[in-house]
């Protein structure tokens, strides 16, 4: 068993205390971490985004997750999202990214196909519809701002 027994649509290289470890995303709505154990990929954890993950970036010890699914606070629309996890404390809600967060609860109309983490600090996502964001990434605040 391994990341190939699943519609992989990411993947993502995480160096963690001297290991390599492996983020894949999938059309089935998950995305998994494995490490290499002798000669097999051995998954250690998986998460349900609720729809397809397109896409996975690992910078500055986040991970970084674009995906459509139906927003929690819309529901019943299909919509763009980017959620973070801080992997230093992955048992931590993720942040979300946000077009504006008292109003509009997600980062695009349609899935998030792309992403670029530049320094850290800037995030540009791209989306299905066409749309380019830039946003500032702020782990402090526990989201990101278009």
């Amino acid at each position: 068993s391994g990341p190939d027994m699943y519609a992989v649509t990411s993947v993502a290289i995480w160096e963690t205390q001297g290991q390599v470890k492996i983020f894949t995303g999938s059309k089935d709505g998950f995305w998994r971490l494995w490490n290499f154990a002798g000669n097999a990929f051995v998954k250690e954890f998986e998460h349900n985004m609720g729809g397809a993950v397109e896409c996975l970036v690992v910078a500055s010890n986040f991970l970084f997750c674009g995906f459509e699914s139906i927003s929690p606070a819309l529901p019943e629309i299909t919509v763009g999202m980017v959620h973070a996890w801080n992997l230093a404390n992955p048992t931590e809600p993720p942040l979300e990214f946000h077009m504006q967060p008292n109003l509009i609860p997600y980062a695009h109309a349609t899935a998030v196909t792309k992403l670029l983490v530049v320094d850290g600090q800037k995030i540009v996502s791209g989306s299905r519809d066409g749309s380019v964001k830039l946003w500032t990434f702020d782990a402090a605040a526990h989201h990101g701002k278009g």
